[in-house]
């Protein structure tokens, strides 16, 4: 009796031990087998359990400049248009300006390369080699497809374009309002990242903001006062678009205001509510799956985001509950593009002025940040793996809910010779904040094109 009783405790005890992080990884993560686009799907199968009836899926990156994070989140992108029905494709970059590049990937003349170099002017991390393969892949989807697909940004830095696209528009029905709409708006026509022009706009101080905020609002009016006849020469989606033109140069004149009352918080935080109004109107109006790349940062569904600000995630989230899910990206180590603040002050100054950003420099970790899921994530001899977060916080998969570090690399970075990982990390916990990750051992940095700074 003795005897079995001893047996029975110790089965008992045996059952009760968890699995190690290594042995959950290996039982648990789903390997991705490859990052070209031309692959096979096979691999990415597993989404379909993590997406589930979401009609928006967000897909973040640890860092800006990581090549492996586009060509996974590519793959990523082609599984969701051809498995799961997405159309919509939407970037963390100029709204307004995304129009041309929409009009390539359906099937629009001109050169991809040229148009995407002027499109990502204002934002390096888009102005790659990776990028480009992305919508020349669009593309020729959409050569052979019914449904069209749309690339479309959903960021709201980019006034000069919203501008034209509001006066382009209403040039093309013919107004009579086109000059004096171009003269309302003249207080915004200008580059967010353009020093001299927001100079000028701060020279003019609250007084100045609060007449240039009248002045959108006034468009807006005239727009909406001549609907019937501005849909009668269009046609009512074309208005509709427009007229939400109108409210992005609301979202910039707000985060302009915010930046000159020296509150840089305050913008970040416009920033993202406009991000996420921006991504429910597309939802809402096109009415079709939408697939959003935007930073880990952005992307996550938590509201108190290390950044300090409430991230569009979390907008989304309480908005959509699970039709909004967040996978987000990371890496052990290998090299990465990222802006270092101050390196190169003449041609930081000069790209400015002109409204562009200046180029990345390369950056390199050589070993995982110790403590960090990363760390772990590394052991588990996968190159390449995707991991749901959706998990009991008992058993097996506790670990993933104590707090660890991660990594979060902004787009820009102070020049230090060796960034510490203070400046690129955080602590996380992670099935608090995404509902998959996807984990690439080693990273390497993105190719840029040219733009001759």
């Amino acid at each position: 009796m003795t005897r079995w009783l001893i047996a029975l405790l110790l089965s008992a005890t045996s059952s009760l031990a968890f699995a190690t992080p290594l042995e959950y990884l290996q039982k648990n993560a789903a390997p991705i087998t490859s990052l070209d686009l031309s692959s096979s799907l096979t691999d990415l199968e597993p989404l379909a359990a993590i997406v589930g009836e979401a009609r928006i899926v967000a897909m973040g990156e640890a860092t800006h400049g990581t090549a492996e994070f586009t060509q996974v989140r590519a793959r990523m992108l082609e599984y969701l248009v051809r498995e799961q029905g997405f159309t919509v494709f939407a970037l963390e970059t100029s709204w307004a300006g995304a129009r041309e590049l929409n009009a390539y990937v359906q099937g629009g003349a001109g050169d991809a390369k040229a148009l995407l170099t002027r499109y990502a002017r204002l934002a390096w991390p888009w102005r790659t080699a990776q990028m480009l393969t992305v919508l020349e892949w669009m593309r020729t989807y959409n050569a052979s497809s019914a449904v069209k697909l749309r690339f479309t940004g959903i960021d709201l830095q980019d006034p000069v374009s919203a501008v034209d696209w509001v006066t382009g528009y209403l040039e093309a029905q013919a107004s009579d309002q086109v000059s004096r709409v171009e003269d309302l708006l003249g207080c915004i026509r200008f580059s967010l990242s353009n020093t001299l022009g927001v100079a000028r706009y701060v020279a003019r101080g609250l007084d100045g903001s609060k007449r240039c905020a009248g002045n959108i609002r006034t468009v807006r009016q005239i727009l909406e006062n001549r609907r019937a006849a501005l849909i009668a020469r269009s046609n009512d989606l074309e208005y509709r678009e427009v007229l939400h033109v109108s409210d992005v140069l609301t979202q910039e004149h707000a985060y302009l205001e915010a930046r000159l009352l020296r509150v840089d918080m305050d913008a970040n935080a416009v920033r993202d509510r406009a991000i996420a109004d921006n991504i429910a109107w597309l939802e809402e109006t096109y009415k079709q799956k939408i697939v959003v790349w935007a930073h880990n940062g952005h992307v996550t569904f938590t509201p108190t985001m290390t950044f300090g600000w409430k991230p569009f995630g979390a907008y989304l989230r309480e908005r959509y509950g699970l039709g909004y899910v967040t996978i987000a990206t990371s890496f052990a180590t290998g090299s990465f593009n990222v802006q270092l603040v101050g390196t190169d002050l003449v041609r930081s100054l000069t790209t400015a002025a002109l409204g562009l950003t200046a180029n990345p420099t390369e950056q390199r970790l050589s070993a995982p940040v110790s403590g960090s899921y990363e760390q772990i994530f590394s052991s588990s001899g996968l190159e390449a793996f995707l991991l749901p977060l959706r998990v009991p916080r008992t058993g097996d998969s506790a670990w993933l809910w104590q707090p660890k570090t991660f990594y979060i690399v902004p787009q820009a970075l102070p020049s230090f010779e060796t960034p510490t990982p203070d400046w690129y990390s955080y602590t996380a916990t992670l099935p608090l904040e995404f509902d998959a990750v996807v984990f690439v051992k080693t990273s390497t940095p993105t190719t840029l094109l040219a733009t001759g700074f």
